[in-house]
């Protein structure tokens, strides 16, 4: 046996006897004991012959006999050993994603956080936590065990990649890892992700080695589901953390129930909430009005300029506030040289955090009361009309009616024959057609 082999097993002893951190300054030195978070540690410890001696509870260890194994598999630089068990520990489902984040904080180890990542089936899982379903109808067949309604997030692009659409990234930093929806999420909903198509992605060259590379347009939306797959509700676009809380427990209750229901009564009683959501949203609209102490209440359904919107948006600020979670995880995301010189001394360090928040809070803000009053109002007026509508072809009406970004359009709204930009073709290319066109013609 080589003394590379001899090593990795005397590794693989250690860190199930939880004691990996001798390892100190790598990657391998920030295991924590196997599947105990630090404040889950067991309290009896003990020295026998030299060897530290554990004693987790029997549920711990085995957890750890099931899940260790895979985790220094996935972990492996083997790629098709690490793929295999990367997609067995996504079989294990929310306690594998539990396991692996209690190993470690993996925000400053790449590989672990890509583990997490693949695992959760989300990007920056370790900010939130949350376990996502691909699969709708595995989704469904959690949420009919567990009894709990479904979160189905339909996105432009991948929540695993960092170039999803511009919702679904504030989602994984404003939104998610905030401590009253994650807790909420975490324990009341399943939750499943959908692409509904790829993500436009623009890169901007400056000619010198740099370049900016980002999404240039696309939306998002999160459909109620019950146990079934019915829809129940949509909250579409951004809405800050307190709000889409608040917003999500008015569906839950009918959402978790809705499973018990045969077609008829749920035509029913979902036509019945929708009415009740719309007269709850004009009682709520005229005591927002009289909190920002108007001299009259507009009427809900009118046209208003941008400073009307921001006005209201005032009511509100508390609700799309940033905790401690989510104000790590936006920080996170700062560019590496802006970071440098803002972190050159402590008061700098809170000027430019502090400035970045403020600067994106009334943006949240805004986006919450005009998707709640505007898009939100909408969807209540459909479904009270139609109550049986099918989640894609109520999908696919949002996309087209409301945000105005019909998925069927193949240059999604970005080349407008009305619009001139006095470049050939209007600077559209497709790759495919080019390609046969140019092999014909040889």
């Amino acid at each position: 046996m080589s003394q590379m082999k001899t090593w990795k097993r005397c590794f693989v002893v250690l860190s199930v006897l939880g004691i990996g951190g001798a390892f100190a300054g790598s990657e391998i030195g920030a295991w924590q004991l196997p599947g105990l978070p630090q404040a889950a540690r067991p309290a009896k410890v003990r020295i026998v012959r030299g060897f530290v001696n554990v004693e987790p509870s029997q549920a711990a260890l085995k957890i750890a006999a099931d899940l260790e194994p895979l985790v220094v598999a996935a972990l492996s630089d083997d790629a098709s050993k690490s793929d295999a068990a990367t997609r067995d520990l996504r079989r294990h489902g929310r306690k594998a994603l539990e396991y692996v984040l209690s190993r470690t904080d993996p925000a400053n180890l790449p590989r672990w956080k890509m583990l997490a990542d693949a695992v959760a089936a989300q990007r920056d899982s370790h900010f939130s936590g949350l376990y996502w379903h691909t699969d709708l109808e595995a989704a469904q067949e959690v949420a009919k065990r567990e009894n709990k309604p479904i979160l189905s997030l339909r996105l432009l692009g991948k929540l695993t990649d960092e170039l999803s659409c511009a919702n679904s990234r504030f989602f994984r930093t404003t939104l998610y890892p905030h401590q009253a929806v994650r807790t909420m999420l975490a324990e009341r909903f399943v939750l499943h992700w959908q692409a509904v198509r790829a993500v436009p992605i623009i890169t901007i060259d400056f000619g010198d080695g740099r370049s900016i590379k980002r999404t240039i347009t696309g939306n998002s939306l999160h459909l109620v589901l019950d146990a079934r797959g019915r829809p129940v509700d949509v909250l579409p676009g951004l809405y800050g953390a307190g709000f889409f809380a608040r917003v999500l427990q008015q569906s839950e209750t009918l959402a978790k129930r809705a499973v018990d229901l045969d077609d008829d009564q749920f035509t029913y009683e979902l036509s019945q909430f929708h009415q009740q959501q719309l007269s709850d949203q004009e009682t709520r609209w005229s005591e927002d009005w009289k909190q920002l102490a108007a001299e009259s209440v507009p009427n809900i359904d009118a046209e208003f300029d941008d400073a009307t919107w921001v006005n209201l948006t005032e009511r509100y600020q508390r609700e799309v506030a940033l905790d401690r979670a989510t104000s790590v995880a936006v920080r996170s995301k700062r560019p590496a040289e802006v970071a440098a010189l803002i972190a050159v001394t402590k008061s700098g360090t809170e000027i430019g955090a502090m400035a970045l928040i403020q600067n994106l809070i009334p943006l949240i803000g805004l986006d919450s009361v005009k998707n709640e009053y505007r898009l939100h109002r909408q969807i209540h007026q459909w479904l009270a009309n139609d109550p049986m509508t099918a989640s894609d072809v109520l999908v696919t009406r949002i996309y087209d009616e409301l945000f105005l970004s019909p998925l069927n359009d193949p240059w999604y709204g970005l080349s407008k024959p009305d619009v001139y930009s006095a470049v050939e073709n209007d600077g559209c290319q497709n790759v495919i057609t080019t390609t046969q066109n140019i092999g014909h013609r040889r």
